[in-house]
């Protein structure tokens, strides 16, 4: 038996959720009350996403969760998103491969200094490529480096 903190009724265990923080593995509140400030803030939520102020829950409506998302990061809508997504062919604009062999959808690159929105990347790229140094002149230095060569090779086993 456990009382409620909320109603304050003395009711069974099996009466609240299970919690596995809590010292006896129980919610504090009993079920029925659990309900109640559930759907209070949820209805309180989806008010907010409404207005645009908050994203939807993740399992409502992805497409108005991406546009929140774009809009809060970047200032950009999904529309001009989905244009820049056309100007690229779908692809990376580093390593060009198409946004089907990607597990997540290009990223939206930018400077992080002047702000301004470069391109689309693959997630590969975004991260290990273009976010970690900003500076043309390493770029163009690692391309010399890689075509170049050194003329000695592995020996094969």
């Amino acid at each position: 038996m456990r009382q409620c903190t909320s109603c304050f009724q003395t009711l069974p265990l099996h009466c609240f959720y299970t919690n596995s923080n809590a010292p006896d593995g129980r919610r504090s509140k009993c079920k029925e009350c659990q309900r109640v400030v559930s759907s209070a803030y949820k209805k309180k939520r989806r008010a907010l996403a409404n207005k645009g102020l908050l994203p939807p829950f993740k399992n409502e409506d992805k497409v108005s969760r991406t546009e929140y998302s774009l809009r809060k990061l970047y200032g950009i809508s999904l529309e001009q998103y989905d244009k820049m997504r056309e100007d690229q062919n779908y692809c990376c604009a580093v390593c060009l491969k198409h946004e089907t062999s990607q597990k997540k959808r290009l990223s939206v690159d930018h400077s992080h200094t002047t702000g301004e929105i470069r391109g689309l990347l693959c997630e590969n790229c975004n991260l290990s490529l273009i976010a970690q140094r900003e500076d043309p002149d390493i770029f163009l230095r690692a391309a010399d480096y890689l075509k170049k060569g050194s003329g000695i090779y592995v020996p094969e086993k």
